[in-house]
């Protein structure tokens, strides 16, 4: 993200340097506002499976539901999130920032793992609560970098058996 120039960014959106700084001040703003937007997006699609889960479902499903709402999902689950999302960290000024954009995925995430009767337990006290929750966004990650198709339901079903370990189910 370091080579990364507001110059570029206008030029791949095909508008002026001036246009683009007549909405962000500077390239963190746009950063922001894209990790924004992402979190937006991906609160929805919990949203959505909220309400599907709330007819009841089994853990199992729960977990395949969760990893293909997000982890087969190219427009939210893709490498450029991941890249964002490690320039945010890198930067002390927008880590805090980046933090508190994934603080509501990981509650939306741990309030539908426990709606399907499986208890995470806290997930900012560390423990078992955050290895679940950890251990369910390494395989988010592993699914982003894998391509459609065989390969990336062989991740699926890997990602799947990871999760019901760490579950204990």
């Amino acid at each position: 993200m370091d080579r990364l120039s507001t110059n570029l960014i206008a030029s791949q959106a095909r508008i002026s340097v001036g246009n683009l700084y007549q909405f962000y001040p500077n390239k963190d703003a746009i950063l922001c506002d894209l990790l924004r937007r992402w979190q937006e997006q991906t609160v929805e699609v919990l949203n959505d499976l909220d309400a599907r889960f709330a007819k009841g479902i089994q853990p199992e499903e729960c977990i395949d539901g969760i990893l293909r709402a997000l982890g087969c999902n190219t427009a939210l689950n893709s490498p450029g999130y991941w890249n964002l999302r490690a320039a945010l960290e890198r930067s002390p000024e927008l880590s805090q920032f980046s933090h508190e954009q994934h603080e509501p995925i990981r509650d939306r995430i741990t309030g539908l793992y426990e709606a399907c009767a499986m208890p995470v337990q806290d997930t900012k006290a560390g423990g078992v609560g955050m290895l679940r929750s950890q251990v369910t966004m390494a395989c988010l990650y592993t699914l982003s970098q894998t391509a459609t198709g065989d390969r990336q339901e062989e991740i699926l079903e890997r990602s799947r058996q990871i999760l019901m370990t760490a579950f204990d189910l």
